[in-house]
């Protein structure tokens, strides 16, 4: 986790705003160490330094799912093309089924990706037409997958680093969904939510 401003709010008057400085985890241990401020509508209350320390991994809920719990909980299907369909097809295929990206696919092997940037930017900027155009000719290859037991946070970070909005989830040689930047966003929000509310917990504990 990055450190980062998080806010909570237990009345419309009366709150508290966390700002993290930083983690570490080992040795069976996970350590928060954080400023907090209490705050009200005159002002602020009282400041002052956290350190939290759990004693179990079970303790906290902190980039804790994998994106195979997400796909799981989503029961979103599998939508893949064949590198041989026009981009025609495929634009189709994601407008259908409210996507942004596609792996392709050719006897179950992952052959690249799919995405609204490669069509602009092998294809529209490159005047080729999608009517006459495969797929395979613009898709990006070889691309950067993960396994289902990769955690959200090393999703974000795989994402940051290679600057890519989708990511397949792959396993053996099995393609079981793809995993978008939306995805990741919204599950580091939940993530956040709770441990404004198990820090909350610990305070008022």
């Amino acid at each position: 986790m990055s450190p980062g401003v998080f806010m909570g709010s237990t009345s419309e008057s009366h709150g508290w705003c966390w700002s993290a400085l930083g983690w570490s985890r080992g040795n069976g241990t996970i350590g928060f160490s954080l400023v907090f401020s209490e705050t009200s509508g005159s002002g602020c209350l009282s400041q002052g330094l956290l350190n939290v320390e759990y004693h179990s991994v079970k303790e906290v809920i902190i980039m804790a799912k994998t994106v195979g719990e997400i796909l799981k909980a989503s029961n979103r299907p599998v939508v893949s093309v064949t590198a041989e369909v026009t981009v025609r097809s495929a634009l189709e295929a994601m407008a259908h089924h409210h996507i942004g990206a596609l792996p392709i696919v050719e006897n179950e092997i992952l052959l690249g990706i799919f995405s609204e940037r490669d069509y602009a930017r092998q294809g529209e900027l490159k005047g080729r037409s999608c009517d006459n155009t495969q797929v395979r000719q613009v898709m990006t290859s070889p691309v950067i997958s993960i396994s289902p037991e990769t955690k959200i946070d090393e999703c974000m970070q795989i994402m940051t680093d290679r600057r890519i909005r989708h990511l397949p989830v792959v396993e053996g040689t099995n393609v079981l969904g793809m995993i978008s930047i939306g995805d990741v966003v919204r599950e580091m929000i939940e993530e956040q939510k709770e441990l404004i509310a198990q820090l909350q917990a610990y305070i008022h504990g």
